[in-house]
């Protein structure tokens, strides 16, 4: 399938039985993309509908990360590059996954990309925060946990250190709930004189 859901509307010219369509965009990368001309009467000829020959869609250069967290599928060729939401809200302390991956402008997988990724959570108490790890293969995953309740949310933000410079990228708010109370804290005022 060359677009999802896509239909050209164009109308070349036919100069001695054929035409060349310049206007085509494809923005899914693909080994078997083909295009479909269905023809319509024109001049008082009909014309038969018939289906190109297989041929080969390749990926743009990489040009932005694309952050995924746990709960988002990649949905290459579409305007936001996903699908889904994350699977919020997260428990306090729990481990959550983030995917990275190297894309083009249309959010194809580039798997020649070769960059080392810093990962930070702003959570104040995380620990998993300011890591870095080097793509493999156009793509990385990186272990989230949060330790701080919020209902607003702590984000995620992945840039490139080293190697190509690609777009930054940050997570939507991603709420998370107090974990199961494992203790008691007691406090003891002190008066004031």
């Amino acid at each position: 399938m060359l677009f999802r859901s896509h239909q050209l509307s164009i109308s070349p010219i036919l100069s001695a039985g054929s035409a060349t369509i310049t206007s085509a965009q494809i923005d899914l990368s693909t080994n078997a993309a083909s295009f479909f001309v269905n023809m319509i009467t024109q001049n008082n000829f009909v014309l038969n509908s018939t289906t190109s020959t297989v041929f080969t869609v390749s990926t743009a250069p990489a040009t932005q990360l694309q952050l995924l967290i746990e709960g988002e599928s990649a949905l290459p060729g579409s305007t936001t590059g996903k699908s889904a939401s994350p699977a919020t809200p997260f428990t306090a302390g729990q481990f959550y996954g983030a995917t990275v991956n190297a894309v083009d402008n249309h959010f194809n997988l580039v798997p020649s990309a070769v960059a080392t990724i810093n990962m930070t959570e702003n959570d104040s108490h995380a620990v998993q925060t300011n890591i870095q790890q080097d793509l493999s293969s156009g793509s990385t995953i990186f272990a989230l946990q949060f330790f701080t309740a919020s209902n607003t949310g702590w984000t995620v933000h992945v840039s490139t250190t080293n190697g190509d410079r690609l777009t930054d990228a940050t997570s939507a708010l991603l709420p998370v709930n107090p974990s199961t109370a494992t203790k008691i804290m007691v406090t003891d005022r002190k008066s004031v004189v």
